[in-house]
């Protein structure tokens, strides 16, 4: 989902900062699945720090730069 996000983001903004962050995140997603697939990752924080802050950076983005359409908050009848 993250790789997905990002790649989305990146190819919807047109703001370099969100670009490049878009693509750092998906960097970092990828870097962190080459790591815990050698067994080496899955014991660190580091790597489970930058593997979640690729993750934030996927929902935050994506919906800042309107890749991902927001939420519409929903209005619950008053009650009688």
């Amino acid at each position: 989902v993250s790789v997905f996000l990002n790649f989305r983001t990146w190819r919807a903004t047109r703001d370099p900062i969100e670009r490049i962050a878009s693509l750092t995140a998906l960097a970092q997603t990828m870097i962190c699945m080459n790591q815990m697939y050698g067994d080496m990752g899955l014991q660190s924080i580091a790597t489970q720090f930058m593997a979640v802050s690729g993750f934030a950076a996927a929902g935050r983005l994506s919906v800042s730069s309107g890749a991902w359409p927001e939420k519409k908050a929903r209005r619950l009848p008053a009650a009688a």
